[in-house]
């Protein structure tokens, strides 16, 4: 009897320190529809811990930790602490982990992103409802006051560009000369670069006239299409 509430008492004394340390793990803005835990914080903990936070997650994200087993536990932190710094892992009951650099994800397994393209309003409004938002062009004679930062607002000469402008997301193979930068780089490499997540690489919409990226929305801008002095139309 004293064995047994020896080890009862054990066991509550980790349960509460594993969900002290889930919830300093835990990045509560990062994805509300997953488990976002910080690697570099989680991997801090001693391994009977880490295990642990790794069955709370998986409970969290599913309501319940059935078929989850210890081979899946250690696989789980294989992935966490090996070389690799963006790579998955399916887990029962259409589950998956995700390391994502400095974050770890757990999440139902995500679904891929449909390819869209959508002809750009110039000028007006055009509403791209696969993101769940906008984009508005204008087309002006003068600059306005303070330059965009090439991110979520941009300005191009619009005399190099030929219409019609589309915004689709990333296609094989798809490559640019960034803004201020010296030759050719493949998207791909410029969000890995961006340290920005596999699994929302799909997502990053791209402004392209014909077969000519002018903006990677998020991140970067053309450096064929930016204005100078001869700009005439912005």
């Amino acid at each position: 009897k004293q064995t047994a509430e020896l080890l009862r008492a054990e066991s509550d004394y980790l349960e509460t320190v594993t969900h002290e340390a889930f919830e300093a793990c835990r990045l509560t803005a990062a994805r509300p529809d997953a488990v976002v835990l910080d690697r570099n914080r989680f991997c801090q903990y001693p391994l009977v811990l880490r295990r642990r936070i790794l069955r709370l997650a998986i409970a969290e994200i599913s309501g319940e930790e059935r078929d989850l087993y210890f081979n899946h536990v250690e696989s789980m932190l294989k992935l966490i602490e090996g070389e690799s710094p963006n790579t998955s892992f399916n887990l029962p009951n259409n589950l998956q982990v995700q390391r994502a650099y400095h974050q770890i994800i757990f999440q139902s397994s995500p679904t891929a992103m449909a390819e869209f393209a959508y002809e750009i309003a110039m000028p007006g409004y055009t509403a791209l409802p696969a993101l769940n938002a906008e984009m508005v062009a204008s087309l002006e004679t003068r600059p306005r006051a303070g330059l965009p930062d090439g991110k979520f607002q941009a300005v191009f000469d619009f005399d190099r560009i030929q219409l019609p402008l589309k915004l689709r997301n990333r296609r094989d193979g798809d490559g640019f000369q960034p803004f201020g930068m010296q030759g050719h780089k493949k998207v791909k490499a410029l969000l890995i670069d961006a340290k920005v997540p596999r699994y929302e690489r799909e997502r990053v919409p791209i402004l392209v006239c014909g077969d000519e990226i002018l903006w990677v929305v998020g991140h970067r801008t053309s450096e064929r299409f930016k204005i100078g002095c001869e700009t005439k139309r912005y």
